[in-house]
């Protein structure tokens, strides 16, 4: 989905019927965890110093994928999650950036060919 389809769709569910004090406060917590996951995906792209208008195609991994992409265990993760350059908050989640374990990865294998 293009941004443009995404801003036409949250448009339209604006203008929909059916909004009761029942159906409100999920749809909340359900736009709140669309905006940490938006916030989350523009800090990779700063990160990544991305032109404006080029897109980067990166997943965030959850806790279990990143050790296991980085063999680790979860648990050196939520230790050491703060030091590490590809880590992603989430709200209180902690998420991986599969693009920067890939970076972090080749350039720990161009420091031990040195």
């Amino acid at each position: 989905m293009t941004a443009h389809e995404l801003y036409d769709l949250l448009e339209h569910a604006l203008m929909a019927e059916g909004f009761t004090l029942v159906t409100i406060p999920p749809l909340v917590a359900r736009l709140a965890a669309l905006q940490n996951a938006l916030m989350a995906h523009w800090s990779l792209l700063q990160a990544a110093g991305q032109p404006t208008g080029s897109p980067v195609h990166d997943k965030l991994l959850d806790i279990d994928q990143a050790a296991a992409r980085l063999n680790v265990s979860v648990d050196y993760l939520y230790r050491n999650g703060a030091r590490l350059p590809f880590t992603v908050r989430v709200g209180r989640l902690l998420r991986f950036s599969a693009n920067g374990i890939d970076d972090y990865i080749r350039q720990g294998r161009n420091r031990k060919g040195k």
